[in-house]
């Protein structure tokens, strides 16, 4: 005898509601429906834990292509510039850049991390410094040397790339080296020996809201 079917009978008294239950999960059709009512429930858990692994996996992707995208398009077009340490046009280019959608701003640093150049105009008030390294003394280590990397930054981030009036939405940072190879070692404008492998990198800032909403 199951105990709820002990109960029932040490309450002969008990509820109408009680007994009914009583004798509905004592039944086979009681039991099978249990049973299928508990396997749902865990399959339903499974699947919502499944779909966000998924998810996150596929947002990482997506973001990590259009970091590689972007970052293949800003490398182009700043290459020429570069290779003839043509100063001019590398301001006029970044500044090109920075009208383009999808591209908050660009930034060039040194192999110190010094900032060289930005595409972001002294008379912008909704951008914040890009000098990184005068805010985050470990700079160096937040990104890595010699690949491609990103950090995701938002309104709850540390970082001051994010802009206050921008607070709730998150942006891509891009940290792109500029590796030294033949052509940049061997340019008769540079002074930059074949011993070198990272010559600066640059920093590209995306916004997200397009993939957020």
């Amino acid at each position: 005898m199951s105990w709820f079917e002990k109960m029932a009978h040490k309450n002969n008294v008990g509820s109408p509601i009680f007994k009914g239950y009583v004798k509905f999960r004592s039944s086979i059709y009681g039991r099978v429906v249990f049973i299928i009512t508990i396997s749902a429930l865990f399959l339903f858990v499974s699947f919502g834990i499944i779909f966000r692994s998924v998810n996150e996996e596929y947002m990482k992707s997506v973001i990590s292509e259009n970091g590689n995208n972007i970052g293949f398009l800003v490398e182009g077009a700043l290459y020429k510039s570069m290779l003839e340490n043509n100063r001019t046009s590398l301001q006029s280019t970044l500044d090109v850049i920075n009208t383009m959608s999808g591209i908050d701003d660009v930034n060039m640093y040194d192999n110190k991390n010094n900032l060289v150049y930005t595409s972001i105009s002294n008379d912008t008030t909704s951008h914040s410094n890009p000098d990184c390294k005068s805010c985050h003394k470990d700079f160096a280590t937040m990104f890595s040397p010699k690949e491609r990397s990103y950090r995701i930054i938002d309104s709850d981030s540390e970082c001051i790339m994010n802009p206050k009036n921008n607070a709730g939405g998150r942006h891509l940072l891009i940290k792109s080296p500029i590796l030294n190879d033949k052509s940049c070692y061997t340019s008769a404008c540079h002074a930059h020996s074949p011993n070198e492998e990272v010559l600066g990198s640059l920093i590209i800032k995306m916004p997200l809201q397009g993939l957020d909403s």
